[in-house]
């Protein structure tokens, strides 16, 4: 099989997240991907921000970090849905460390998914049955649909962690609310990870701009952009009867990876929030 190569954005920010994974199960899995296209767009990132890399390494850190001590302090089988799924590892690292507490990690997205699983199956068999790849609009009202029935008949006893990471600025709040509520569970036993994007008036002044560019660069018309704040996610999910385990932004994050605050010494500095649901 030969390599995959990703577009310059998809090559671009795997890269900057690969400096978060650090196994050898990781490096082998980037020898399977040409990241080359990233050279390409790396300079315009980088001239409005030097430090996306640590962006994308907190923003990693959060959604895995409660992931694994949901799975390593649970004696259940768990299902794991990821969405906008693209060529992350995540699926690799987490069935290699809890292989036991994984019933099927369900990764979806618009495109890739057909060559994801054929190099699941080439060069991770062992690993493939655990990993579904599907090829799906994840935001259609027919997938939905199929979601909530496999979750709500097929697994409904199992608790299912489902993963929203870096595609909030293309999503509507109506989109949103609607994806909620069709993973919401009769049990309340499933989690919605939630990563998204802060409104410039959170921000302090020298970096209220710098969402904007980041989606103007990235090829997406900012006026149609969403940005979320907690307050407007606290209300959507009150009225789908969901409860608020956990919130956590950039500045936490950095802080209990790092031990200290170089990028963002104040929660104003970090534009991105994460905030996690039981559903």
């Amino acid at each position: 099989m030969e390599k995959i190569k990703l577009d310059p954005k998809s090559a671009l920010f795997l890269e900057w997240r690969s400096k978060y994974y650090t196994g050898d199960k990781f490096r082998e899995y980037l020898t399977h991907l040409d990241l080359s296209a990233a050279e390409e767009i790396k300079s315009e990132y980088n001239s409005i921000c030097h430090y996306f890399d640590e962006v994308f390494i907190n923003r990693g850190f959060i959604v895995e970090n409660y992931i694994k001590n949901q799975l390593a302090k649970s004696e259940q089988e768990h299902l794991i849905i990821i969405l906008a799924a693209g060529k992350s590892p995540l699926s690799l690292e987490l069935v290699q460390k809890y292989s036991g507490r994984i019933n099927k990690i369900l990764e979806i997205d618009v495109s890739g998914m057909d060559e994801k699983k054929e190099l699941y199956d080439v060069h991770y068999p062992d690993f493939a049955e655990k990993i579904k790849c599907i090829t799906a609009d994840f935001t259609s009202t027919p997938i939905l649909e199929f979601m909530h029935n496999l979750l709500n008949e097929y697994y409904n006893d199992l608790p299912c962690i489902i993963l929203l990471e870096g595609v909030s600025y293309y999503l509507s709040q109506c989109e949103l609310e609607k994806m909620v509520a069709s993973f919401k569970s009769k049990n309340k036993n499933n989690t919605f990870i939630f990563e998204y994007m802060l409104p410039a008036d959170q921000l302090s002044p020298e970096r209220k701009e710098i969402p904007a560019k980041f989606i103007e660069t990235s090829n997406f018309d900012k006026s149609k952009a969403s940005f979320f704040t907690g307050p407007v996610l606290s209300n959507m999910m009150d009225k789908l009867d969901a409860k608020l385990l956990q919130k956590d932004n950039l500045t936490n994050a950095e802080k209990l990876r790092t031990g200290e605050n170089k990028y963002f010494p104040n929660e104003e500095d970090g534009w991105l929030e994460c905030s996690i649901w039981q559903i």
